[in-house]
């Protein structure tokens, strides 16, 4: 039987593990978004995270590992699976679960500007190696629980390539705030000084305008 001494110093344990965890990932997702997959090392990593790589390899297994942790961290702070979840599974109507997740996604997309959108964009831009391994468990899950949304919104079968149209019509403006630099003069930077909510809402009312127009095709095509 463990003491109590024996439990307090793995409790510490698992406490200063799960710290140093965190640190490092906060330190390799600034260093990805500023470099980028292939230019970030792992020595400027384990400096700003005031570790080595011992510490490193015994969290992640290896710079890749580390590299999958910080985009799942990054897909989990845009879009939490268990909160997609939750949305998908309420009794609101098709069009408020899609209202609901685009007014949380905006709101951290324009709100917080952390690294974590920066690494998204960079993986979109400039795909790592690990793209495949990150489309299969980190996107295709999500795209899993939203394209039910959609089919239910629009009343286009499983099958129907339309769906995946809906799909690229709500992402593609979401996208575009991950990839536009706020700080850059580009055609919509005046829109990242606007107010959250009126992003959300302009976003919702082409999103919801372009599934209509999609539910209205003839069957017949």
């Amino acid at each position: 039987m463990e003491t109590p001494i024996h439990k307090s110093t793995h409790r510490r344990s698992r406490t200063d593990g799960e710290a140093t965890r965190s640190r490092i990932i906060d330190a390799a997702g600034q260093v990805f978004a500023e470099r980028g997959y292939r230019d970030a090392t792992s020595k400027e990593i384990c400096a700003r995270a005031g570790t080595n790589l011992a510490a490193v390899n015994y969290h992640f297994g290896s710079r890749e590992g580390l590299y999958l942790a910080v985009v799942g961290e990054v897909m989990h702070h845009l879009l939490e699976l268990d909160y997609l979840r939750q949305v998908a599974g309420s009794d609101n109507s098709a069009e408020e679960k899609l209202s609901e997740l685009i007014e949380g996604l905006v709101h951290s997309l324009i709100e917080e500007r952390s690294w974590h959108t920066r690494v998204w964009a960079r993986e979109i831009l400039t795909p790592s190696p690990l793209l495949p391994q990150i489309t299969s468990h980190e996107t295709m899950p999500r795209v899993e629980i939203v394209l039910p949304i959609i089919t239910e919104l629009t009343g286009l079968p499983a099958d129907d390539p339309d769906r995946l149209y809906g799909l690229l019509g709500l992402i593609s403006p979401c996208l575009m705030l991950i990839l536009v630099d706020p700080d850059q003069p580009t055609p919509i930077q005046p829109i990242y000084s606007r107010p959250a909510d009126e992003i959300a809402d302009r976003i919702k009312r082409f999103v919801f305008a372009g599934l209509r127009s999609l539910a209205a095709l003839p069957n017949d095509r």
